[in-house]
């Protein structure tokens, strides 16, 4: 369900059971993001501070 204010979508209404489901597959994403950093840093793969922020702009 989707609500609206001045004809504009504002926010969106789900079941429990699938926002329990969404918030599952972001904790996923996360931890395989997490590890990659991981194998990455065990392969020396390391970049500065200003060079990984750079990356996310």
């Amino acid at each position: 369900m989707t609500i609206e204010k001045k004809s504009r979508p504002v926010a969106v209404m789900i079941y429990e059971s699938e926002y329990a489901a969404y918030q599952q597959l972001k904790l996923q994403a996360l931890q395989g993001d997490l590890n990659a950093g991981i194998r990455q840093a065990d392969e020396g793969q390391l970049v500065d501070s200003e060079t990984a922020f750079n990356a996310l702009i």
